[in-house]
């Protein structure tokens, strides 16, 4: 009836108000800018202390990675299965036999096919070698988070990591 309250007519455009409460593009990149920049201020000291446990492991990783170990029956195995996933379309070389699940050797074939690694590397096997220096690289890199994350002390965190990227075992089994 008429003590009803009639609705207030401001006469406001939502599209006007939206733009001015919405940051523009560039303040977006701005801001976004400074949070990265903060996160790389507050994370400095273990950004440095993993970026040498990175290069340290990677140069005794790659060092002699041609020649030694020599090449083994299961680096053999799965290089021939990338192969077969890359050339033949198929998850193997052998029709009989699937060893583990494929996700392993589809990513080989995922990276010789983008690096052309089965045409530069100087045998197949060292096509695969390479891809595992990257691999090692990230394992450094999430054991040491990790190790921080379980409250490790930076200096154990470094020595665990270090005792995995230095150890002739790791570096055996790794490459």
């Amino acid at each position: 009836s008429d003590t009803a309250l009639q609705p207030l007519d401001l006469n406001i455009d939502l599209t006007d108000l939206e733009r001015a409460v919405r940051p523009t593009a560039r303040e977006r990149l701005v801001w976004r800018g400074q949070q990265l920049f903060g996160w790389v201020r507050d994370h400095a000291l273990d950004l440095s202390v993993v970026s040498v446990l990175v290069a340290v492991g990677v140069v005794v990783h790659m060092h002699g990675m041609y020649d030694t170990p020599g090449r083994f029956d299961d680096e053999g195995t799965y290089t021939a299965y990338a192969w077969a996933v890359q050339y033949e379309h198929k998850l193997g070389h052998y029709t009989y036999w699937y060893a583990h699940p494929p996700l392993g050797w589809m990513q080989m074939a995922f990276w010789n096919w983008v690096t052309d690694a089965f045409h530069r590397a100087p045998y197949a096997i060292a096509a695969d070698r390479q891809l595992m220096v990257i691999s090692k690289a990230v394992s450094i890199v999430l054991m040491y988070v990790l190790a921080l994350r379980l409250r490790m002390t930076r200096i154990a965190a470094a020595a665990a990591v270090l005792m995995f990227a230095l150890s002739p075992l790791a570096v055996y089994f790794t490459r």
